[in-house]
């Protein structure tokens, strides 16, 4: 272009950027750019783990709930041959009406008797939500219990004279009959 007043002209050229000038416009803003993605990227691990550990703490406490209610503790959910593949329910085994142990499973999931039982955790037996029953990363949270702990025991009301009832001076044990 020319400016016709004082007749000097200028190429095109030099009212743009040239490449080595774009190039090292990129690579600041490339620099910039990575010194941010890594305190991005330890951030969001970090807040991965938090999440994983809080929906760890919300199966305690749903654990700790059923333990309470119930007696016991719920057997895992395992993958078993019936069409409720890994449903979040507890797989007991039954017999004449009471829960004798954990269902054994198809996928390598194990089931002892005087051992432990593993699994995912059984999450809607917890009454939890997805996604309460997961890591952060997707993986379902798995559970193992030793197996005496998920049996069903009568309760019986200790009698009076029994070791576990004793009256004390002017009080007597309501757990006693």
């Amino acid at each position: 272009k020319c400016d016709w007043s004082s007749d000097v002209c200028s190429s095109d050229l030099t009212l743009g950027f040239t490449l080595i000038e774009l190039a090292v416009a990129l690579t600041i803003v490339a620099l910039i750019i990575g010194a941010m993605a890594v305190p991005l990227s330890t951030r969001m691990a970090e807040q991965q783990y938090a999440d994983t550990q809080a929906n760890i703490d919300k199966a305690v406490e749903a654990l700790i709930g059923f333990a309470i209610n119930n007696r016991r503790l719920p057997c895992p959910d395992v993958n078993t041959a019936v069409a409720d593949s890994r449903d979040g329910l507890e797989d007991p085994t039954i017999a004449a009406g009471a829960i004798t142990g954990c269902s054994t499973g198809t996928t390598g999931i194990q089931s002892a008797a005087n051992g432990a039982s593993w699994g995912d955790i059984p999450w809607r037996t917890l009454g939890l939500q997805p996604p309460s029953n997961e890591d952060a990363w997707n993986n379902r949270l798995r559970y193992a219990v030793f197996t005496p702990l998920v049996l069903q025991t009568a309760f019986t009301v200790p009698t009076a004279g029994s070791v576990n009832c004793f009256a004390a001076s002017g009080f007597t044990n309501i757990n006693c009959q």
